[in-house]
């Protein structure tokens, strides 16, 4: 009984070292090595001779070899660097990159964990530089592939995201995409060594970054409002974070530009409104708004409350409509305070009476006299358009020939 037993266990010992010398890729336990192991021992002697005859594939199989059928063994981190080594060595760099991160995720214990992690950054920074070329049909050296290059300095930044290389990986990163044109992941790049390394000497000039992106875009034919008030945003977080930075002052300035950019970008729209859309009262708004930024903007401020103040023969033209309305008020008879309300407001200038006028439209259609509502409510919009500065000319020709037809109309 006692013999079948030994027997029986012997069978199961020699069963796991047979599982222990199958193929495979899977990572095993970190940490995990078998003390000796004879056929990846003599593996790596027939990798190490082919090497010495200058065979550097015969010598990568071999060291291929040991990883996929002895990943357990001690030979097997140093043969998954020696292959790495070696694909650098054949300028196959995505190659050896890939064996230097297999090596970093499977053998964290190894003793070429670190020397792995600081060649790969070596080769991530000289990708991004231009330094490190691919070679192409065994005789050209082109650069690396973007996809290439943003994938390897993200591996460096999480191999070691608390290491000083994490935020000079983002950095490299946000560099060679700003380069490219690619702003939008430029920023994110900015962003994330903004948002997790605060405290990295990075820091500050990654958040400037972020902010001259911004206003990049908005002065090469972008003029998006949204790019200018995130560069304004970004300036200030910035001078928030870093007041006393040595790169204040002129972030300081920056920012007061972009103020000023807004402000004449608010302008612009007072103008749309008021010739492309025709409409008074969003033009008056807008213009409203910038004329209370004058500390900011003086230029566009002076321009919009130019805008706001009516021409010196604009009360002679109220006081025809003064006379107009009232005639009408009389002759649909309106509510006679109505009227009055009207006559006064008119008589006052400015914009005060255009509500009063559009009232009076808008009771006229209620009426049933459309015509009428029509004329008003055209001449309140050809009116506003005077107001604000437009050929006084036309809009006078304009008001008394209706005011004859309005007559005839009622």
């Amino acid at each position: 009984m006692n013999v079948k037993k030994l027997f029986l266990m012997m069978a199961a010992v020699s069963g796991a070292l047979a599982l222990c010398q199958c193929s495979s890729e899977a990572p095993p336990p970190p940490g995990t090595v078998r003390m000796v192991d004879q056929q990846a021992i003599a593996l790596m002697q027939e990798a190490r001779a082919k090497e010495a005859r200058n065979d550097l594939s015969g010598a990568i199989k071999k060291y291929r070899r040991v990883v996929e059928k002895h990943p357990l063994s001690r030979e097997a981190p140093q043969a998954r660097f020696r292959m790495a080594e070696l694909y650098e060595a054949r300028k196959e760099p995505a190659e050896a990159f890939d064996q230097y991160q297999k090596l970093i995720d499977r053998h964290p214990d190894s003793p070429l964990y670190r020397q792995a992690m600081s060649r790969q950054k070596e080769m991530a920074f000289g990708a991004a530089s231009g330094a490190l070329t691919n070679r192409v049909l065994w005789m050209f050296d082109v650069r690396m592939d973007p996809t290439n290059v943003t994938e390897w300095l993200k591996h460096v930044r999480d191999n070691a995201p608390y290491a000083p290389t994490a935020p000079q990986a983002m950095n490299v990163l946000g560099n060679y995409l700003a380069a490219r044109g690619r702003m939008k992941e430029a920023i994110e790049a900015y962003q994330n060594l903004v948002d997790n390394y605060p405290n990295s000497p990075l820091a500050p000039t990654a958040q400037l970054q972020i902010a001259t992106l911004y206003r990049q875009a908005a002065a090469d034919g972008d003029r998006n409002h949204v790019n200018v008030a995130r560069a304004q945003e970004a300036y200030e977080d910035y001078l928030q974070r870093y007041p006393n930075s040595a790169r204040a002052g002129a972030a300081r300035a920056d920012l007061a530009a972009m103020k000023r950019e807004l402000v004449a970008q608010q302008l612009e729209v007072a103008e749309y409104y008021l010739t492309k859309m025709k409409d008074a009262d969003a033009a008056v708004f807008c213009y409203q708004e910038v004329a209370s930024k004058g500390s900011i903007n003086p230029a566009a401020a002076a321009r919009a409350k130019a805008r706001l103040t009516p021409p010196e023969n604009f009360r002679r033209y109220s006081q025809s409509f003064c006379d107009l309305l009232s005639n009408l008020f009389r002759k649909s008879a309106t509510n006679s305070n109505s009227t009055l309300l009207v006559v006064n407001k008119v008589s006052a200038g400015g914009f005060v009476w255009q509500d009063a006028v559009k009232t009076f439209g808008n009771a006229a259609m209620d009426g049933g006299k459309a015509d009428i509502s029509k004329a008003v409510l055209r001449m309140e919009s050809l009116a506003g358009a005077m107001y604000m500065g437009q050929p006084m000319q036309k809009c006078g020709k304009f008001l008394f020939a209706k005011r004859q037809s309005m007559e005839f109309i009622t």
